[in-house]
């Protein structure tokens, strides 16, 4: 590793069952060293393993687990951001209802950014 791991956030992805119709999420980061442009430099993913019903406690282990390898979130004094895959605007990409409201109210009790 050079330097110090870092992401500029989390992306939350959100699926429904098919049968049962119940939502669930599993979000992950991208993480990058600070090898810009260098042979040695490392990047990785980070996710839950399983589809949960709790975006709130997803978050929380995903957190916990990347300030357990190092990675830092604010890096260069940014503001980390909570994405949705694809956006919001790919019809290839389940989204609940509510999810903008959803990662707004993440978003706010984490100190972080997201979708206005």
């Amino acid at each position: 590793m050079i330097g110090h791991y870092w992401s500029t956030g989390i992306t939350v992805r959100w699926e429904k069952h098919p049968y049962t119709g119940e939502i669930k999420v599993c979000p992950y980061l991208e993480f990058y060293d600070d090898g810009w442009c260098d042979d040695a430099s490392t990047q990785g993913k980070l996710t839950i393993r399983y589809w949960v019903p709790a975006l709130t406690a997803a978050l929380a282990t995903l957190m916990a687990d990347a300030q357990r390898l190092g990675i830092i979130f604010n890096y260069k004094d940014t503001v980390p951001w909570l994405y949705v895959e694809g956006d919001g605007k790919s019809p290839d990409v389940y989204l609940p209802a509510n999810w903008k409201k959803e990662l707004q109210f993440q978003a706010r009790r984490l100190g972080w950014r997201t979708y206005s």
